[in-house]
């Protein structure tokens, strides 16, 4: 039992010593496997980190900060800092300096653990000079190389000694600052316990064994992937394969090769890999089409009330084989996802699990169990939470609330701000939904909602993924009151703003007309806009939309279309 545990750092100590030959992190690079770590090696990394920051003096309870792409390192560094009784602090490694340095700051770390090329991009910083207190150890460090006064984390700590510091659940493990952070800091304060009894829930849910494979795609300093890549694989003996180059190509190689089991993606990377899929199915003969099809309805038939994932094998083999033949389960959150994407993997034999969280709440809120798969519900709540619709409207949509022992404590040196996200123990979401047959309907951010001068109500999800197979590299719905707050004008009107960056010349006008004849008047697009930079966005790629409608209203439009 995980909840047995008193805290992370416990329970990744008794686990790695527990299983000291199984191999738990792999690390590639292109086509080739750079790392390749036992849970012995996980342990002894973690406790070379642990010597070096209680050598500098790191207390009980103090926070250290990590700033790293995906890689084995982050996984020990983050170890070796529960072993030495901190408080983690892991911050989304593609954010400025100017960000990195004021949420460090916020975040009141007295350590932090960094890479050699964003330690130098905050050299460079005007900032810099606000990080003298602070103790740096900055990993990779190529030969010759100015750190200024920060510390090889590789050196020697032989001669440390380390002392393993305990801590209780309810103490403070991570201080996780949600994705879009460009606004007012919210530290989100998840204690041991909110962990520990998320992992016993999800590990319930989705068994995992030392047979299994999981593939990190997303940056681990995000909930999902802190659970799901990193903490239930160590504590069920299985192994997490870092790739240090995504680009497409060799994220194909790495999942066939390494045998991947498990991997968990946000909607945007789904949806490239459903268009690649698609794009080599339309290339098949018509007798090779026909054949996928049949195929594809047995399959269907067979799997509608559960997943069966060797028969699926079996009827799908081409398409399988390309994904190494051991791909089972497909985890997406951090965004909408659209339900006939998700259908779309189901169908072809991988049991897509969409879920639905906030930083708030550790990593899962729902979950699709897959008993049956629902592709237009972001599943059932796990057994541990509660769930409530707030002031339901006639349609009985509402803002989703819940209540559990993942609840985050509330937001580091934000007591305001707490006492209005946390009331009564119940954590207001900020998002929109409803219940059926005990699933979450999910609708849409409270405050992307739109509503117009005659009182209705448009969420911009619900519009946005009919136009998902058009060739976009980014889009999204706004309302002309939301980019121009000052107008009258296009208060009401819909714009559908797009990236086109690979230039591709397509007649959108008049795919976007016959989409419009889909949807009810009040839900049609007015306006095509073609925003010629790339969407700004969050860790998970969801798009900071307040952030583009600011950049579209201060810029010069190079197209807008009227429809």
């Amino acid at each position: 039992m995980i909840i047995s545990y008193t805290s992370l750092g416990e329970a990744f100590h008794h686990s790695l010593l527990a299983k000291t030959d199984h191999i738990g992190l792999l690390e590639v690079n292109r086509n080739q496997l750079t790392k390749k770590l036992s849970y012995q090696d996980i342990f002894d990394q973690a406790v070379h980190t642990a010597k070096h920051l209680q050598h500098h003096h790191f207390k009980d309870g103090a926070h250290c900060g990590i700033i790293m792409s995906n890689q084995s390192l982050w996984n020990t560094s983050a170890i070796g800092v529960f072993f030495a009784g901190g408080v983690l602090v892991p911050l989304d490694y593609k954010l400025g300096p100017e960000e990195h340095i004021r949420l460090i700051l916020h975040a009141d770390l007295t350590m932090l653990i960094v890479e050699y090329p964003i330690w130098h991009r905050l050299m460079k910083s005007a900032d810099f000079e606000k990080l003298s207190n602070i103790v740096v150890f900055v990993t990779e460090v190529p030969e010759g190389k100015d750190i200024k006064h920060a510390l090889h984390l590789e050196s020697a700590a032989s001669n440390f000694s380390f002392v393993m510091k305990p801590r209780q659940p309810e103490d403070i493990a991570t201080i996780v600052y949600s994705s879009g952070t460009f606004g007012r800091p919210k530290g989100c304060m998840l204690t041991h316990a909110n962990y520990l009894h998320q992992a016993q829930a999800l590990a319930q849910l989705f068994p995992v064994g030392k047979e299994h494979t999981y593939f990190s795609f997303i940056p681990t300093n995000h909930a999902i992937d802190f659970m799901c890549g990193f903490f239930l694989p160590i504590m069920h003996g299985s192994k997490t394969i870092h790739q240090r180059t995504l680009r497409p190509e060799f994220i194909a190689s790495t999942i066939s090769e390494f045998r991947v089991t498990h991997m968990a993606l946000v909607p945007m990377l789904l949806k490239n890999l459903e268009t690649k899929l698609k794009n080599q199915l339309s290339s098949l003969s018509f007798f090779s089409k026909l054949f996928f099809r049949i195929m594809l309805f047995i399959n269907q038939t067979l799997t509608r009330s559960r997943p069966c994932y060797k028969l699926s094998r079996v009827l799908l083999f081409p398409i399988h084989k390309k994904f190494g033949n051991h791909l089972q389960y497909i985890f997406v959150g951090g965004a909408y996802t659209d339900p006939v994407m998700a259908k779309f993997f189901y169908d072809i034999g991988f049991s897509v699990a969409v879920g639905y969280g906030l930083t708030e709440a550790g990593t899962v809120i729902t979950v699709n169990d897959l008993k049956p798969f629902r592709h237009d519900t972001v599943g059932k709540p796990l057994s541990i939470t509660q769930l409530k619709i707030q002031n339901p409207n006639d349609a009985q949509i509402g803002e989703i609330i819940a209540k559990g022992p993942t609840v985050m404590k509330g937001y580091y040196k934000d007591d305001e701000l707490t006492s209005q996200t946390i009331i009564d123990g119940w954590l207001q979401t900020g998002d929109l939904g409803y219940i059926d047959k005990g699933h979450l309907i999910f609708k849409g951010r409270r405050k992307n909602m739109i509503v117009t001068s005659g009182g209705k109500n448009i969420y911009p999800e619900d519009i946005e993924h009919y136009f998902q197979s058009l060739p976009f590299d980014d889009y999204c719905v706004l309302a002309g009151s939301f980019i121009w707050p000052e107008q009258t004008q296009h208060r009401d009107e819909l714009f559908l703003v797009y990236y086109n960056e690979k230039k591709t010349i397509f007649n959108y006008a008049k795919a976007i007309e016959e989409i419009n004849q889909l949807l009810p008047e009040y839900k049609r697009i007015s306006y095509a806009l073609n925003f010629t930079k790339e969407f700004p966005k969050t860790a998970t790629l969801k798009i900071k939309r307040p952030v583009l409608a600011e950049n579209i209203a201060q810029s010069e439009i190079v197209e807008m279309i009227k429809l």
